[in-house]
């Protein structure tokens, strides 16, 4: 609350909780700040009948729904471990994979948002179904000394 006061203040709106209620153009669907440079993408007719998905499975306990593929965007909403979820188009890092979530706010709507497959230093996040997760690389067995002859 406090931030998006702060937020709305550097854009020069100083509006009350009613003001804020009553005018729709200061927050996207979602109850984040309009942000014309990264708005909600909303999925066509046609988007939402494609036929190209892949089922992949939560397979770590929770996993965050963004609004971009990046850490640094909106969390939009999260999926809990053994959910299966139909993901589409890649991010150029391939760490990163598209999906169509349902806004649990506002009008409900169909956005394009993002799930990351693999955490740095969490692991494995969101699984194709039918594969196990990678395994983690096996660890070397330390060598034996070198004694000298």
């Amino acid at each position: 609350q406090e931030a998006r006061d702060e937020l709305l203040a550097l854009r020069g709106i100083t509006a009350g909780k009613e003001e804020l209620n009553s005018r729709k153009d200061l927050l996207d669907e979602a109850g984040f700040i309009v942000d014309e440079k990264n708005s909600l993408v909303y999925v066509s007719a046609a988007e939402e009948n494609r036929q190209d998905g892949i089922e992949h499975t939560v397979v770590y306990k929770k996993v965050a729904v963004r609004k971009g593929p990046s850490i640094d965007c909106h969390v939009l909403g999260a999926y809990e471990q053994g959910q299966q979820l139909m993901l589409f188009d890649s991010d150029d890092t391939g760490s990163w994979r598209k999906l169509h979530f349902r806004l649990r706010g506002g009008h409900g709507g169909l956005v394009e948002a993002w799930v990351m497959l693999r955490h740095p230093q969490l692991g494995v996040l969101v699984s194709r179904d039918g594969e196990e997760p990678p395994a983690a690389a096996p660890v070397a067995a330390p060598a034996a000394p070198v004694v000298p002859a």
